[in-house]
């Protein structure tokens, strides 16, 4: 190792024998981080402080005003936000909710701060949620672009008093680099225990808490063979329900008034482990003929949806459930009820998953196994899926723990429609007159084609590394920079995929990787 001042020489490398026998020597240091200083977002000393905050979403009333009668530190010289937000649950349903956001005048790397922190008083006479709670409030960050940085959330207690609240920053969450302002949000649409009532509370003291500690690890690297397919990583961070899906340009995909069966087939390559059960494979279909693509959650939004939900199981194994609503725009609670019509197991979720829906209106659902089940729609809810519809195909993961995994798609099939799908995913980048990416991260979804022999993933910060190879380590190691290669930012992690034809000639059928910062 080649020490440097406030700098690193820093090596991974890792063997590669017909792209298969892996070995690893690890040279560790650590790499030099400006110090930030502590930056104070608003301690609401005056008015015009209070003004910098506004609604972003929501349907219910929102009020934003400084009230100078209260301070948490009893300041009389100072004061706090005041938030009033009138929730409805009968008027407003699934949008039943509030966003507000502070703006910064530019943007600022938030890598170079811990935590966000803040006071919150709430009133005593806001409304209580069954859970015994005023309700859960998220808090996150808004990016350059308006994607968001989720930080968590907490439910807010009736214990009274100002609270304190400390939310850990990911330093190498995507965009996190470009913050440009705070969100607080809060989501009150549930049917069974949305609220109705004036929630009022106060804020004070937002503030980023810069590091401390101004040296970083070093990025650690791995490796794994790359399987071909469509591979679709849950890396919007820190969201548990994000959808990352692909839907279909056409809007022909109903399999109502069909004459031949129509069958919608998903054959999965590749799949979380045992330690990430519940992650989701899915299928959504959507009636519509102008469904927004920046809308990622068609399931909760649109009104009329079939959802073939698929998941494994902690044991390794897995189950495919047949959902539907009808008449439910902004909620879930038929998918999840009375609208679940069928389920059926599999020994795993990888392999073939068949969904067939035959003009007599019974409906056939086949595992990889070959295990089946069949049953049929209510006649009164299958016409609310006539006329256009489109196809979503995707993950999801339904725990904070899962996000950052990913499955692979080796195969899709639509067959019995005017416009026949068979993708194998095997060209270099996604078929665009098919398809298009909805998802909460596009990033997360690539098109690994067959020549793809590997994947490097490493951590986060990496500023200045760059990636190199050689083939023998010994006497001397010759090493040369992979160029050709352009890592990307997954979540995170930064991923490189390498082709075979990316990998120089090796006389020795070893391949080494490292990440060096030069002096």
């Amino acid at each position: 190792m080649k020490s440097l001042n406030c700098s690193l020489y820093h090596s991974i490398h890792r063997s590669l024998r017909t792209l298969l026998a892996v070995s690893l020597v690890f040279l560790a240091g650590s790499s030099c981080i400006r110090a930030a200083d502590d930056y104070l977002v608003n301690a609401f000393d005056a008015a015009s402080e209070a003004a910098q905050w506004a609604k972003w979403w929501g349907s219910a009333p929102q009020t934003y005003s400084w009230d100078g009668s209260m301070d948490a530190q009893t300041n009389s010289s100072s004061g706090a936000l005041r938030v009033a937000v009138q929730f409805n649950l009968a008027s407003y349903g699934g949008d039943n909710q509030f966003a507000v956001l502070r703006n910064f005048s530019g943007t600022l790397d938030g890598s170079q701060y811990t935590n966000l922190i803040f006071d919150i008083f709430m009133d005593t006479d806001s409304p209580v949620r069954s859970f015994g709670d005023y309700g859960y409030l998220e808090v996150g960050f808004r990016n350059q672009d308006y994607s968001q940085n989720w930080l968590g959330g907490v439910s807010l207690p009736t214990t009274g008093g100002w609270l304190h609240f400390v939310f850990p920053i990911n330093p190498n969450a995507p965009k996190i680099d470009t913050v440009a302002g705070v969100v607080l949000k809060m989501w009150s649409g549930d049917p069974t225990w949305g609220q109705t009532g004036t929630t009022t509370f106060w804020v004070d003291n937002v503030k980023l808490i810069a590091r401390t500690d101004i040296s970083a690890p070093p990025p650690s690297m791995t490796i794994e063979k790359a399987t071909p397919g469509l591979r679709m990583f849950a890396s919007a961070a820190g969201s548990q329900y994000q959808r990352q899906s692909i839907r279909t340009r056409l809007t022909s995909y109903s399999w109502v008034g069909a004459t031949d069966p129509v069958t919608y087939s998903i054959t999965i390559s590749d799949y979380p482990g045992t330690n990430y059960s519940g992650f989701q494979t899915h299928l959504f279909i959507v009636h519509g003929s102008s469904v927004p693509n920046y809308e990622t959650s068609p399931d909760w939004n649109e009104p009329h949806v079939v959802f073939l939900q698929i998941a494994n199981n902690a044991d390794g194994s897995a189950y495919a459930a047949f959902r539907y609503k009808v008449n439910e725009p902004s909620g879930n609670a038929m998918i999840f009820g009375n609208g679940t019509i069928a389920t059926i197991g599999s020994p795993q979720a990888k392999g073939t998953w068949n969904l067939t829906f035959n003009p007599a209106g019974d409906i056939n659902l086949t595992a990889p196994n070959g295990a089946n089940t069949n049953f049929a729609m209510p006649s009164g809810d299958v016409g609310y899926f006539s006329g256009p519809a489109y196809a979503y195909f995707g993950v999801q993961p339904n725990a904070l723990g899962n996000i950052g995994q990913s499955a692979t798609l080796a195969h899709i099939q639509v067959t019995g429609v005017a416009a026949p799908i068979d993708d194998t995913f095997n060209s270099p980048s996604l078929d665009t007159t098919t398809w298009e990416v909805i998802a909460d991260d596009a990033a997360g979804i690539v098109q690994v084609p067959p020549e793809a022999a590997l994947w490097l993933t490493w951590t986060l910060p990496d500023r200045s590394f760059a990636l190199q190879i050689t083939d023998d380590l010994s006497p001397v190691p010759a090493w040369s920079s992979l160029s050709t290669v352009a890592p990307r930012q997954i979540g995170d992690r930064r991923r490189a995929l390498v082709t075979h034809d990316q990998l120089p000639s090796s006389s020795t059928g070893n391949y080494f990787f490292e990440l060096i910062k030069p002096q």
